[in-house]
C-alpha cells in the first residue's frame, strides 16, 4: 500500500520512470493488487510506453471486472489503442522523429486563371515538389524526470516547375521552431497542450521573398473514449521583399490570425477516423485591398482497404471575405475536395502515394474564379 501511494505521488509529479520502477515493486510484492497494477499501467502510459500500458491494463479488466479500476481502464483504454493504431507512439529511447515527402504533381492551373479569360498563355504544368520536417526533444517527458518536453523543429519545402513560365512559383521556405508540451490526464482524460514559437524565411531562388515569425497555442483533450478534440490559436507577422509600388492598397504585410477548433472521432474499433474542422483566418493587412476574413469548414474521413491501402479523403469548403476590397467589397466560396491512396512499400516507414485534388471558385468578380486538377503520385517516409 505505502509503495502504492509512493509510486501515484512519483506519477503526479513527474517523475515517471521512478513511478514505474516503484510500482512494478509493488505489484511483485501483491500481484492481486488492481490498483497497483492499475496505476502502473497509468504511469506507463505517461511515460510513453503504451503498448506495455496496455497490457497491464487489460489485466485490470480481466482481473476484477466489476470494479472502478476496471471502469476508469475502460475509459483510457481506446484512447491508447488510438495512439497505437494512428502510429503515433514513440520509442522509450527515441528523443528525435523526421518526416520527408516527395512527389510529381500535374497542375493544370497554376496560376489560377479565371474560366473566362482570354488570355492564351499556358496554364499547366508539371512539378517536383518536396518537404521534410525533423524535431529533437530535449528534455522529453516520456523519457526523462520532468514534467514537460521541450524541443527543437526545423522544415523545409519547395518546388520546382517544368515550365519556366511558371518560375515566379518556385518557392524554397526554411522554419525553425522552438515549442514546449506538456502530457497529463484532466477528468480521467488524457490531454496535450503545446506552445510553439517559429521563424519562417521563404525565396524565390536565391532571392529573399518573405519572412514570417509567430506563435501558436494548441489544447487537444480525448474525450469519450473515442474523439480527440483541438483548440488552437496562432498569431504571425509577415514581411514580403518587393511587395508592391502602392503598399497601403495591395502590400500584404502585416498579421494574420488563426483560431480553430479540429475534431477526429474514431469508429467501428478505430477502422475509420472521422474528422470535423472549423478554422477562422483573418488578415490585418498594411494594405486594404488584402484585409481579409475566411470562415474554412472541413470533413475528412480515414480507413484502411484491402491489401493495406490507406484511404484518405477531404472536402473543405473557405469563404473569403475582402470588406475593404475596392469598391464594394468581395466575396470568394472556395471548394475543396481531395483523395489519396497510400501503401506500406517497406514496413510501417515508406508509403507510395497516389492523389487528386479538384477546387473551384466562384467570386463576386468574374477574375477570381477559376477551377483546377492536380495529380500526384509521391513517397512518404518517417522515422
Amino acid at each position: 500500500y505505502l509503495l502504492r501511494i509512493k509510486g501515484v505521488c512519483l506519477m503526479e509529479a513527474g517523475y515517471q520512470d521512478q513511478a514505474v520502477a516503484v510500482l512494478r515493486k509493488a505489484v511483485d510484492l501483491d500481484p492481486d493488487s488492481v490498483a497497483s497494477r492499475y496505476f502502473l499501467g497509468q504511469a506507463l502510459a505517461y511515460r510513453g510506453s503504451i503498448r506495455e500500458a496496455v497490457s497491464i491494463l487489460e489485466k485490470v479488466i480481466s482481473m476484477a471486472p466489476e470494479s472502478a479500476y476496471a471502469r476508469k481502464t475502460e475509459a483510457i483504454l481506446p484512447q491508447l489503442l488510438q495512439l497505437i493504431e494512428t502510429e503515433q507512439v514513440i520509442s522509450d529511447e527515441q528523443r528525435w522523429n523526421t518526416y520527408f515527402r516527395t512527389a510529381f504533381e500535374y497542375d493544370d492551373n497554376v496560376p489560377l486563371r479565371a474560366s473566362n479569360s482570354p488570355g492564351d498563355s499556358p496554364t499547366e504544368s508539371w512539378r517536383f515538389s518536396y518537404s521534410f520536417y525533423g524535431e529533437v526533444r530535449f528534455p522529453d517527458q516520456k523519457i526523462d524526470k520532468l514534467p514537460f518536453t521541450l524541443g527543437l523543429g526545423y522544415s523545409l519545402s519547395g518546388s520546382e516547375y517544368e515550365r519556366s513560365e511558371f518560375g515566379i512559383y518556385d518557392l524554397f521556405s526554411n522554419d525553425v521552431s522552438l515549442f514546449i508540451s506538456r502530457d497529463s490526464t484532466l477528468f480521467d482524460n488524457f490531454y496535450n497542450i503545446r506552445l510553439n514559437l517559429h521563424a519562417t524565411d521563404t525565396r524565390l531562388g536565391w532571392d529573399p521573398y518573405s519572412r514570417i515569425a509567430g506563435t501558436s497555442l494548441s489544447f487537444q483533450y480525448n474525450w469519450l473514449g473515442m474523439v480527440a478534440s483541438t483548440l488552437s490559436a496562432s498569431v504571425d507577422s509577415k514581411d514580403y521583399d518587393e511587395d508592391t509600388e502602392f503598399p497601403d492598397y495591395y502590400s500584404l504585410d502585416g498579421k494574420e490570425y488563426n483560431f480553430g477548433f479540429f475534431n477526429s472521432i474514431y469508429l467501428l474499433d478505430n477502422r475509420w477516423v472521422l474528422g470535423l474542422n472549423y478554422n477562422h483566418r483573418r488578415m490585418e493587412a498594411e494594405g486594404i485591398q488584402a484585409e481579409l476574413r475566411s470562415n474554412d469548414l472541413s470533413g475528412s474521413i480515414t480507413t484502411t482497404l484491402p491489401l493495406l491501402i490507406r484511404l484518405y479523403a477531404y472536402l473543405g469548403y473557405q469563404q473569403e471575405d475582402y470588406p475593404d476590397y475596392y469598391p464594394v467589397g468581395r466575396l470568394d466560396d472556395i471548394w475543396t475536395v481531395y483523395a489519396s491512396l497510400q501503401r506500406p512499400v517497406w514496413r510501417e516507414k515508406l508509403f507510395l502515394e497516389m492523389g487528386y485534388t479538384y477546387s473551384t471558385a466562384s467570386s463576386d468578380y468574374d477574375y477570381a474564379e477559376y477551377q483546377r486538377n492536380i495529380f500526384s503520385v509521391g513517397l512518404n517516409l518517417s522515422f
